[in-house]
C-alpha cells in the first residue's frame, strides 16, 4: 500500500512458525529490522520513488532475498513522480 508519506510492505510468515528477523532495505542500504512480516516506512517525499527489499534471517542463519519492489509515492493531490531513479543492485544480500 502506498499514500502520501506513508509506504505498508507486507510479506507471508513461515507457515512452520520459524523466528525471522528481516533487514529491509531502501534504495539498496540496510534501512530498518523486524520480525514482524510487515512494515510501514512514514519517512518517505511526497512524488518520490523508492525500492525496497527484504532479506529474512532465520535462527540457523538460513538467509533469503525478495526482489526488488519499486514504490512511487504520490504527492497529497495523488501526482506521481515523473521517471524512476536507476535500481540499486539486484542481491540484498550482497550489501
Amino acid at each position: 500500500k502506498v499514500s502520501s508519506g506513508r509506504v505498508v510492505i507486507q510479506w507471508a510468515a513461515p507457515a512452520d512458525g520459524e523466528t525471522f528477523t528481516y533487514t529491509i532495505y531502501r534504495d539498496g542500504v540496510p534501512y530498518a529490522q523486524t520480525e514482524d512480516p510487515n512494515f510501514v516506512d512514514t519517512s518517505v517525499d511526497p512524488q518520490t520513488y523508492y525500492y525496497y527489499a527484504v532479506t529474512a534471517t532465520g535462527s540457523d542463519g538460513t538467509l533469503a532475498s525478495s526482489n526488488q519492489l519499486l514504490v512511487a509515492v504520490p504527492s497529497e493531490s495523488g501526482a506521481l513522480p515523473t521517471a524512476p531513479p536507476p535500481a540499486p543492485p539486484a542481491d540484498p544480500g550482497r550489501y
